[in-house]
């Protein structure tokens, strides 16, 4: 459960107004709300940016505002990830990637410690592409989705599950089989980037992760060319 409906009461707004000065439609940002409908990533950051506070505090996945708070109170006590931060702040600072403030660096190297999109390592441009991946699916789906079948509101996404997942709420012109290979393709990408940067970014014995990524590029080639059984 996100906290933008609790982070913008607290601001004493009303939808409309942080709506209008974020420009986004009133009806996209109370679906956000609502957890109805899913932000891309530049939005979340959008998001946080505006109610200052990191994007996984406003997911609701942490309970920690800023990340730096939350890093700090762990290196407190533990010399390992006191020297991990660091290494990581002194890559950043000796790179193109400084922004010349000690504290924005700082932030930038705990986000590459938590992993975070908003980093600067190769992590982060893999949580990027897995996001948009994600919220391609999201486009996928809306598209075959007739929206004078589908039930509105919570009906329609607690019937979800239990109606052939949606399908038969497709348009009748619309194939559905093309949707599954679709979302199969997507899905697969998704896993064989994730795959890929755990290859070539992580020192360890790959040799099962490597034939995953092999097994993974026989089916996605498979489904491009169904004849090709090679």
């Amino acid at each position: 459960m996100n906290r933008i409906k609790e982070l913008r009461k607290k601001t004493g707004k009303q939808q409309k107004e942080v709506a209008e000065e974020l420009k986004i439609p009133v009806s996209t940002y109370a679906g956000y709300e609502r957890n109805e409908r899913e932000p891309k990533l530049a939005t979340w950051q959008k998001l946080a940016d505006y109610f200052d506070v990191d994007v996984g505090y406003l997911q609701g996945l942490t309970d920690y505002k800023n990340a730096v708070d939350l890093w700090a109170e762990t290196l407190s006590d533990n010399k390992e990830y006191q020297n991990k931060l660091e290494n990581e702040f002194n890559k950043i600072e000796n790179s193109n990637h400084s922004t010349g403030k000690v504290s924005t660096d700082m932030k930038l190297a705990v986000n590459n410690m938590e992993h975070l999109a908003s980093g600067t390592n190769e992590q982060a441009i893999t949580k990027i592409i897995e996001s948009n991946l994600s919220d391609i699916r999201s486009t996928v789906t809306d598209f075959y989705t007739d929206k004078n079948k589908k039930p509105s509101g919570i009906e329609g996404r607690l019937l979800g599950s239990e109606n052939n997942f949606g399908k038969d709420w497709f348009y009748d012109d619309l194939n559905p089989d093309y949707y599954d290979f679709l979302i199969d393709a997507l899905i697969d990408f998704d896993r064989y980037i994730s795959a890929g940067y755990t290859v070539y970014n992580i020192e360890s014995d790959n040799s099962e992760t490597k034939e995953l990524i092999n097994d993974i590029f026989l089916r996605l080639k498979k489904n491009i060319n169904p004849d090709n059984t090679k």
